[in-house]
C-alpha cells in the first residue's frame, strides 16, 4: 500500500487530497485505488493502516458510507429502543451527520473524533452522547458484518455535573403555593416526595395506586418493577377524585392515567409551561421536574443522614451515584457560611463609626 498526494489533470497537488493504493486479495489481486479528501497525510496513513488491517480480516465487507446506512439503523432503533432514545439520536444526527456522513467507518481516525470533540467542547455532556451514538452504529454495522470495528478507544471528554440548585424549604412552599391544585400538582408532590422521574411519575396509572396502604407500583429506570411509598400530600388531591369516581360508577374505580391531559387523554409530555409561570410567579426558581428528584434525595439526607435510605429512595443501583447528595448538602453548608461571613461583615461596617 502507499499514500500519495492527490493531483489534478494538470498535474498540480490538490490540498489535503490524497490517494491511496491497495491490494484487498493481496499482492498478486487487483490493485485498487482510494481517494479521500479533507485529511492531512497522517489522517490519510491511518486510513491506509485500516485498509491494510482490513485486508487480513473480514473479507467481502461491505463499508458503506455512514449516512447510507442511517435509515437502516433508526428503523432498527424504533423497533428496539425506547421512543425518547430514538428521538435523541436524531438530534445528535443533526451534529453528527455533516462530519462523518460522508465517511466509511474505516475512514474515521482519531484524528477525526478529536477535532469534532474540539468542534463540540463547548457542550461537554451532549458531544460525549452523541459520540456514544457513533460508538452504538458502528457496534450495530460490525455486527452485520458491514465495517471492521474501529482500531482504538474513544474516551469521553472530562465532565464534572455542577450540584443543582436546591432550594430552602421555606422557597420550595413559596413555589408550590402558586400552582393551582390538580393532577398536575399531584404529580409534583409525588416525584418531590417519592423522588421518581417524571417520565415515571406521568405515566402512573390508577391500577397502580393502592391507597389503602399508600403505595405505588411503577416501571423504573431500565425497566425494573419498583414499589415506593406514596406521599401524604398526593394523597389529599387523588384521595376525592377516586372516591368520587366510585360514588357516580356503582363502586366502580377509576382507570387510566391518574393525570391525563384533557385535550389527548394521554400523560402530559412535560410541565415546562408550568415550571415556568410557577418560578416567575414566586421568584423561586426550579428549572424542571428532575430538579424535583434533586430536592427529594437532598432533603431525605439532610432530614435523615442516612444515605441508604436515599439510594432505597431514588432506586439508584450504586451507591456512589447517590454520594452526589453529600456533595449538594456540602455546597448548601458553604453557601450558608459564606452569607454568614458577608453578613457578619455588613454588620461590622454599619456599626462603624
Amino acid at each position: 500500500m502507499a499514500v500519495r498526494p492527490n493531483k489534478n489533470r494538470k498535474g498540480e497537488i490538490i490540498p489535503e487530497s490524497w490517494v491511496i493504493d491497495y491490494y484487498p486479495e493481496g499482492r498478486k489481486g487487483q490493485r485498487l485505488q482510494r481517494r479521500v479528501a479533507g485529511c492531512t497525510e497522517l489522517e490519510a496513513r491511518a486510513i491506509e493502516l485500516q485498509l491494510r488491517r482490513r485486508a487480513g480480516g473480514i473479507k467481502n465487507l461491505v463499508n458503506p458510507r455512514i449516512v447510507d446506512v442511517l435509515p437502516d439503523w433508526i428503523q432498527w432503533l424504533d423497533l428496539h429502543r425506547a421512543k425518547k432514545t430514538v428521538e435523541s439520536v436524531h438530534w445528535a444526527i443533526k451534529h453528527l451527520k455533516p462530519h462523518f456522513g460522508h465517511m466509511t467507518v474505516g475512514e474515521i481516525t482519531e484524528t477525526h473524533i478529536n477535532k469534532y470533540k474540539t468542534a463540540r467542547r463547548a457542550t461537554v455532556r451532549s458531544c460525549n452522547l452523541e459520540i456514544a451514538y457513533l460508538k452504538s452504529l458502528v457496534t450495530w454495522m460490525v455486527e452485520r458484518k458491514l465495517c471492521d470495528p474501529l482500531p482504538f478507544r474513544i474516551p469521553k471528554l472530562p465532565y464534572e455535573a455542577p450540584p443543582p440548585q436546591i432550594p430552602t424549604t421555606a422557597e420550595l412552599q413559596k413555589w408550590l403555593d402558586v400552582i393551582d391544585s390538580g393532577p398536575k400538582k399531584a404529580l409534583i408532590y409525588i416525584m418531590l416526595g417519592a423522588g421518581l422521574r417524571y417520565v415515571e411519575a406521568s405515566r402512573l396509572q390508577w391500577s397502580d395506586v393502592n391507597l389503602g396502604d399508600n403505595v405505588i407500583y411503577y416501571t423504573a429506570k431500565g425497566g425494573r418493577k419498583r414499589a415506593s411509598v406514596l406521599p401524604p400530600e398526593a394523597i389529599k388531591i387523588l384521595g376525592p377524585v377516586y372516591a368520587l369516581h366510585k360514588e357516580e360508577n356503582n363502586g366502580q374505580p377509576p382507570t387510566g392515567w391518574i393525570a391525563a391531559n384533557p385535550k389527548t387523554g394521554e400523560p402530559f409530555k412535560s410541565l415546562k409551561t408550568m415550571f415556568k409561570t410557577a418560578s416567575k410567579k414566586s421568584g423561586v426558581n426550579i428549572k424542571g421536574p428532575h430538579t424535583l428528584r434533586h430536592i427529594c434525595g437532598t432533603y431525605t439526607l439532610e432530614a435523615t443522614h442516612d444515605l441508604r435510605l436515599v439510594q432505597a429512595t431514588l432506586g439508584h443501583s450504586q451507591v456512589g451515584t447517590t454520594e452526589r447528595y453529600t456533595q449538594i448538602s456540602l455546597a448548601r453548608l458553604r453557601a450558608g457560611q459564606l452569607q454568614l461571613t458577608n453578613y457578619t461583615q455588613q454588620s461590622k461596617e454599619e456599626d462603624s463609626p
